[in-house]
């Protein structure tokens, strides 16, 4: 079990092209283009629910990718090649936290694959209990996961047995798409 990490930010001087770097591979890759096509068509529907970020732009909606910029995507991750798309939904809130010019808030980790219309999808098999305690010791207790993804049995243990805090180790929280996630992720449910 190796969690990993997505970066993204603007390079300037740039041509509007797309910068892949870090620890993955082809599949990895596909995944991130699918994601920032995805993000290019869907993201102005959840940008126009932050009022706050058109009132910033001047009334405007910021560009997703400004004309003199790159887009530079870094998959950060110490175990081994990511070689599957379980990153893909940490890329789409990646991207829309450089857009927004906020960071996420720091316990929450998103997983899963995001599908060519944005559904949130897990992986083929049940995420395990060693994820649930490598995603508690790195101090994230918010799990965004698609609706039909598989949690084993001892993941669901870990994952209810209660913190020194008094709380859940760590809470899942299903979302059919990665829209819905982006916008738990940064309150822009309801807005």
């Amino acid at each position: 079990v190796g969690l990993v990490e997505v970066q993204c930010c603007w390079l300037v001087p740039g041509k509007r092209g797309l910068l892949l770097m870090g620890c993955c591979c082809g599949a990895a890759e596909l995944g991130l283009r699918t994601v920032r096509a995805l993000f290019e068509s869907e993201a102005p529907a959840l940008l126009a629910k932050a009022a706050s970020v058109a009132t910033a732009a001047g009334g405007r909606l910021p560009m997703i990718l400004p004309r003199d910029s790159d887009l530079h995507i870094n998959v950060e991750h110490e175990y081994r090649p990511v070689g599957c798309l379980y990153t893909m939904g940490a890329a789409f809130v990646a991207l829309l936290s450089l857009v927004l010019g906020r960071r996420p808030p720091g316990e929450v980790l998103v997983f899963g694959g995001v599908g060519n219309l944005g559904s949130l999808s897990g992986v083929a098999t049940p995420l395990s209990g060693q994820y649930v305690r490598a995603a508690f010791e790195a101090g994230y207790r918010r799990v965004f996961i698609g609706a039909t993804c598989k949690v084993s049995e001892e993941a669901a243990a870990e994952a209810e047995a209660v913190g020194e805090d008094g709380r859940p180790r760590v809470s899942f929280i299903r979302k059919h798409t990665i829209m819905d996630v982006a916008a738990a992720v940064f309150g822009l449910e309801g807005a």
